[in-house]
């Protein structure tokens, strides 16, 4: 008689995300306190954490940490001493409109999906889900996820508008000066998730 087959325990495993996991508006706290309450200095994470209201072993701002870094606002991580603003941080802390779209625009599967869509309707959510995983090539089951944050970026900082329930992207009258370089190392392959 063969033995009853062993419940087998699924290993929790981490989602590497090629993209910042928060909404850039959702980061910018943490530019924002080092901006104000360390003068813009390299800020100790503890302090830091503490500034924001949290603690700095939070999942949550852990996580916020790894999404700044990928926006290209702060360096530092979760084990880190310190955190400190990287000049785009300076200037996005100061709400400098061509800094939060060059943060937005920062990591390259944003930048994709903006560019692959300038001038047109964004899809519905089934429709915009094979954009985003046959073109851009963020996993499917990520898909939701990216979508709403990318609208969400895009309408912060007016690369989406919506018109009639429909969401609309245009990059008309961003300058070179605010997109990121070509020949800059990406900002989403910098920093690993947590």
């Amino acid at each position: 008689m063969a033995e009853p087959a062993q419940p087998t325990m699924k290993k929790r495993t981490r989602v590497s995300r090629p993209y910042p996991q928060h909404r850039l508006a959702d980061v910018l706290e943490i530019a924002q306190s080092i901006q104000e309450k360390n003068a813009g200095l390299a800020f100790d994470r503890v302090r830091l954490a503490k500034s924001m209201g949290t603690t700095p072993s939070s999942s949550a701002f852990m996580m916020k940490l790894n999404s700044s870094a990928k926006y290209g606002l702060t360096e530092g991580g979760y084990s880190d001493p310190r955190i400190s603003l990287t000049e785009l941080g300076m200037r996005a802390a100061r709400a400098d409109a061509k800094a939060l779209v060059e943060a937005v625009m920062g990591p390259n599967s944003f930048k994709r999906f903006y560019e692959l869509l300038d001038g047109k309707k964004i899809p519905g959510p089934n429709e915009a889900s094979g954009v985003i995983v046959d073109d851009v090539g963020i996993p499917e089951d990520l898909a939701a996820e990216f979508l709403d944050i990318v609208v969400g970026n895009g309408e912060l900082v007016g690369i989406v508008t919506e018109v009639r329930n429909s969401h609309y992207v245009s990059l008309t009258g961003l300058t070179e000066a605010s997109a990121p370089t070509s020949a800059s190392q990406p900002i989403e392959d910098s920093q690993q998730d947590i």
